[in-house]
């Protein structure tokens, strides 16, 4: 079955600022530092070739390869005439050092694959912060398919740098893909957080003082939404069903229940999980979308998923996505994939494999 992988990286070492895992950073750029890590997670578990450590020493040895093999890796788990919605990634301005290859060299390597004949959809990280990123943009036009935001970096969907990133989505029918979930190694790290914070529209209070839990504040979903609900012929796709962690209280709390209807919402919307404020954005906003990446890996998940299904907007809201190589750390690709078709069937899965608006 023909299926495109809705979210997808070619992240390598290359492409990691010096500061951002400062010893850990610099050991997996280093051949010898890599095979230590790789021997030490190893030796800590012998016995064990599915577990925690194990996918960690697996994603450590991803950070070697170049993009090119990587690409190779990615499309083994996929079928003759599957796409891949390849998603670059720029760090240069998050304040943890210096990326030690240029962002455009990561941009040129996957375009030269594309002219090769591989099957994918290139989309350009838009950070506002980048000097000119339109003319970037105008450079590689013929080869982007959509455009992803990376807020939790230090930006806001609604700073006004980003009205030009929206009006060439606009003019070249173009989706955007916002990563929202809490906890993500890729917050800002500068000391003008507390500064930058002064210009959010939806206040976040966290459990911690550090820069890591206040950045959630610039990926909060409803400052998506708001710059969603301005450009309606847009499509914004918020990534990762809001995160774990939002993924997992949603169940437990049985917020589910709320949107299929079985009982009413008490509260108002920001006191409930990303997930919920995702998922009800996408059923009241026909231009919103989410996807399954990185997020969607357990029994139980996939089991919500296709509860979700049931529902008569949903089943068409939702779009498939793994977020590889991340998504090595929790789980192996076979779960994204197969396991993932086996529990929400093959019908529902179809749809959200196929939910692509640039095919």
């Amino acid at each position: 079955m023909r299926k495109i992988f809705g979210h997808e990286h070619l992240i390598t070492g290359s492409f990691i600022p010096d500061g951002m895992i400062p010893i850990i950073g610099r050991m997996i750029k280093n051949k010898c530092g890599r095979k230590f890590l790789v021997f030490v997670l190893r030796a800590a578990n012998p016995t064990s070739h599915d577990d925690d450590i194990e996918r960690l020493a697996d994603y450590i040895i991803s950070t070697s390869k170049t993009q090119r093999q990587l690409f190779k890796e990615l499309k083994s788990y996929g079928n003759p005439g599957d796409k891949f919605n390849i998603l670059t990634i720029d760090l240069t301005y998050i304040g943890a050092g210096k990326v030690p290859v240029p962002y455009e060299k990561q941009i040129e390597e996957i375009v030269e694959l594309i002219k090769e004949g591989e099957l994918i959809n290139l989309y350009i990280h838009i950070d506002c912060r980048r000097p000119n990123y339109i003319d970037l943009l105008n450079k590689y036009k013929p080869y982007i398919k959509g455009l992803k935001f990376y807020n939790y970096m230090g930006t806001f969907p609604y700073d006004y740098g980003y009205k030009e990133a929206y009006e060439f989505a606009r003019e070249n029918k173009l989706d955007c893909i916002f990563h929202c979930s809490r906890g993500n190694i890729n917050y800002y790290r500068g000391d003008d957080i507390e500064e930058r914070l002064i210009g959010t529209h939806y206040k976040l209070y966290p459990k911690k003082d550090n820069n890591r839990e206040l950045s959630t504040n610039f990926g909060n979903p409803q400052g998506i939404i708001e710059m969603a609900k301005q450009y309606l012929d847009v499509i914004f796709q918020i990534a990762h069903m809001g995160g774990e962690e939002d993924f997992k209280k949603f169940i437990d709390d049985k917020e589910y229940e709320i949107l299929l209807g079985q009982r009413s919402q008490r509260y108002n919307i920001e006191h409930y999980t990303f997930t919920y404020q995702i998922l009800k954005a996408c059923i009241d906003n026909p231009n919103i979308y989410t996807d399954t990446s990185y997020t969607a890996y357990k029994t139980l998940y996939y089991e919500i998923i296709k509860l979700l299904m049931y529902h008569p907007v949903l089943k068409n809201k939702i779009r498939f996505g793994t977020d590889f190589p991340v998504n090595k750390t929790v789980a192996d690709m076979h779960s994204y994939i197969s396991d993932f078709e086996t529990n929400i069937g093959k019908e529902n899965f179809q749809r959200i494999s196929l939910l692509n608006f640039n095919v």
